[in-house]
């Protein structure tokens, strides 16, 4: 049973990352729950706390975060969002009511009690205090690894397709999935073993979202547009986002990854990066100088 205090307290400490953040609570907006703007982002929230009654059963608070919005710097949003995955594994974040609202594909978002919500909000707060703090430092476990018994043990985070670019996104990790399921298996020849190195799939899907917008949603080796559709079969299906490992020898990881066009990653297969763009380069270079 939640209190009056609960409640206060939590408006404190939502308040208090406001100010850290260089940002402000949004006024009149109390009744949903606590907004979160950055002071140079027009009427653009970076976090939102939701305490109203369409949350799920057991959450008090439902955070939805963006960490596009809430760094600036997109190496460091990767080191964030492995931080937050980190700590709701920790606290027991649950699945939260999915909202239709428009939201970046790097999305996150996670259900908490009041008290692990402070909890949550005083540690980021302290990797915000610039003074003796790595900032996003995870302590290693070994892989198997369980929650503390203490802790009530964290139930699967949705990977609901809102939009097209997270519908793109949860179809990569389903892919990645399949192919590293398959390794290993021998037909006329043995598949290659890879993994997907990523604690879950909500982590992974939103590493990736980090990727698709530094990339500018745009094909890696070809530059071209990446398609982002709604629904299997809708648009260009050549076109559209497939996610390639840059080293076919190694895993489904961070730093091996990029999102290709699907007629790129088709047309590349087990090829390196480099030679690849090579002979695409190539080929670009002589386009319409051959007889017919």
């Amino acid at each position: 049973m939640t209190t009056q205090e609960d409640q206060d307290k939590f408006a404190s400490e939502m308040d208090r990352l406001s100010r850290k953040l260089d940002s402000r609570i949004r006024p009149g907006a109390v009744a949903a729950g606590h907004y979160i703007e950055r002071r140079h982002l027009f009427k653009a929230w970076v976090v939102t706390a939701y305490t109203d009654s369409s949350n799920l059963p057991g959450n008090d608070v439902e955070f939805t975060i963006v960490p596009s919005r809430v760094l600036d710097r997109a190496a460091e949003r990767v080191d964030f969002i492995s931080w937050l995955a980190a700590q709701a594994a920790i606290l027991g974040a649950r699945s939260t009511y999915v909202r239709r609202e428009e939201v970046p594909p790097d999305t996150w978002r996670g259900g908490f009690s009041y008290a692990n919500a402070i909890k949550l909000i005083r540690l980021w707060c302290d990797q915000l205090n610039p003074m003796g703090v790595v900032r996003w430092a995870v302590e290693a476990r070994p892989l198997g690894s369980v929650v503390p018994s203490s802790m009530s043990a964290p139930e699967p985070l949705p990977l609901a397709a809102e939009t097209p670019a997270e519908h793109a996104l949860a179809a990569m990790v389903r892919s990645a999935r399949s192919a590293a399921a398959q390794s290993g298996q021998t037909r006329t020849e043995t598949a290659k073993h890879k993994e997907v190195r990523f604690p879950s799939d909500h982590e992974f899907r939103a590493y990736l979202g980090t990727l698709l917008e530094r990339q500018n949603r745009r094909c890696k080796l070809s530059g071209l547009p990446l398609q982002l559709a709604a629904a299997v079969g809708e648009g260009d299906t050549e076109m559209q986002a497939s996610l390639d490992r840059i080293d076919s020898d190694r895993h489904y990881e961070p730093d091996n990854l990029q999102i290709v066009c699907w007629f790129i990653n088709r047309w590349k297969s087990d090829d390196s990066s480099a030679n690849f763009r090579r002979l695409l380069q190539a080929v670009c270079g002589t386009h319409g100088t051959g007889s017919a």
